[in-house]
């Protein structure tokens, strides 16, 4: 079957699709929302019976108004429907020149060989339409193709460090009871992490053989090259599903980010993340520990998000947590919920909902937490002061070195699919909102008690 559904080169089949995660093939509904529109196979049977395309219409317009919900007086839509027909009716009895007999591109440049008819074609084009897309082509195998990281990847220090602290704070946690503790930290001890890139990368000769069934041509088109690489894809992910590819290609191994694996319990900081100017060598280690630092401990974070806290060292289901742990548990992340319907954001207003958003509201809280016990470890007095800094507190410095990379444009998006469908909070919020619910930053800025900044009620985590 896997074979068979390589050779189609699509993985959504309209009533269902399929998702390659790992070495798993999951079938889900389409996309595309066909479960949804129930009552079609009524439209199509009334069609059948009936010989009139009037009817026809009205039937298969007014069955979408019934599925979607949508009232409309039945009168309008007949007036509308019968206004479309009179025109076609009128149109089809309009005459009009005879189409000339079809030649083919190729045989028309052999009758007329003294016109070069490709460079007439090509001088219609739009200046850079060809780069553009041959850009979008490059895009679209650029998580298989793209050349190796060839930048240092011994971050792996960050992110012992990052596990380490993360230890010590379960290890502080004042409502954990010892089994639950160990049981979190056995998942941090075990969580194996891929930096940079796949070891599977480095062997000499993986890339080429494994472009050796994308065979491109000079002479295909745009449509062709995007339906070969289409192809392509599918073919690669089904074989990873039946683990005969030798190497793993899940998410898109170039793009600028880190993620946590959560089935098999692995972080990963891809390649291009470990890059300016989210990461530079020669970046203070405050400045690094503000960056990248901050992200990684966001991701093993989510190791323990309400999604994903349930899952044992292995990735597999199995909650370790004592039941009175999770109870107290879930109190705090419904603060965190609460908290963030509450808040006023300059975007979209009090209109956020917290529980689309809750997974990633903990995994902030957990980064920034982390990220401010490793950066108080610190030997201060010896770290490199930033140009046009030197006499600024570096403890202010840190958390506007956060925030800064959050800081973006006003958001374009439309209030109500943000709020329902977005799972990351407000830039917004991922600065005022976590810095407001740290004692280290009301101290470090000496925010009055009662403001904005530091609320007397805190959200706290661990």
């Amino acid at each position: 079957m896997v074979s068979k559904i390589a050779k189609i080169g699509t993985l959504d089949f309209g009533l269902f699709q399929f998702y390659p995660v790992l070495n798993h093939l999951i079938i889900a509904p389409s996309s595309r929302g066909v479960t949804e529109m129930s009552g079609i196979e009524k439209v199509c049977f009334q069609a059948l019976i009936s010989n009139s395309p009037l009817f026809f219409k009205f039937q298969m317009i007014s069955t979408f108004l019934d599925v979607n919900d949508l009232d409309v007086d039945e009168n309008l839509i007949t007036d509308h429907v019968k206004e479309i027909y009179e025109f076609d009716v009128k149109l089809k009895k309009l005459q009009f020149l005879d189409y000339p007999e079809k030649i083919t591109y190729s045989d028309l440049k052999s009758k007329i060989s003294t016109v070069d008819f490709d460079r007439i074609i090509h001088s219609l084009f739009l200046p850079g339409r060809k780069e553009k897309l041959w850009a979008i082509v490059e895009k679209r195998v650029e998580s298989y193709a793209h050349p190796l990281f060839a930048g240092d990847v011994e971050n792996v220090k960050m992110i012992e460090e990052s596990k380490k602290v993360f230890i010590e704070m379960i290890q502080e946690s004042t409502w954990f009871h010892e089994k639950t503790k160990k049981a979190a930290i056995l998942k941090v001890q075990k969580m194996t992490k891929m930096v940079g890139y796949p070891e599977e990368f480095e062997k000499t000769g993986a890339l080429d053989t494994l472009f050796e069934n994308l065979l491109i041509l000079e002479s295909d088109t745009y449509s062709i090259l995007l339906k070969k690489i289409q192809r392509f894809k599918v073919e690669l992910a089904l074989e990873n599903v039946a683990s005969e590819l030798g190497m793993e290609l899940g998410g898109r191994l170039y793009a600028a980010n880190a993620f946590y694996q959560p089935s098999i319990n692995q972080l990963r900081v891809l390649a291009p993340f470990m890059d300016d100017p989210i990461f530079d060598s020669t970046y203070p280690e405050y400045v690094q520990i503000a960056t990248l630092g901050k992200i990684i401990n966001h991701e093993i974070g989510h190791g323990f998000d309400p999604n994903h806290r349930g899952k044992d060292e292995n990735g597999e289901e199995r909650d370790l947590w004592l039941p009175e742990d999770l109870v107290e548990y879930e109190k705090r992340v419904k603060c965190l919920i609460e908290q963030y319907n509450e808040y006023d954001d300059p975007d979209f207003g009090k209109k956020l909902n917290g529980s689309v958003v809750i997974s990633e509201l903990v995994a902030d809280g957990f980064g920034m937490d982390v990220a401010w016990k490793i950066f108080k470890k610190l030997g201060l007095a010896s770290q490199a002061k930033l140009i046009g800094f030197k006499d600024y507190p570096i403890d202010k410095l840190f958390f506007q070195t956060v925030a800064v990379n959050l800081c973006n444009q006003r958001s374009k998006k439309d209030v109500d699919f943000a709020v329902q469908f977005d799972t990351h909070p407000t830039d917004s919020f991922r600065v005022n909102g976590v810095f407001s619910n740290m004692k280290a930053f009301a101290e470090t800025f000496n925010c009055p008690v009662g403001s904005p900044m530091n609320p007397k009620k805190k959200c706290d985590l661990f």
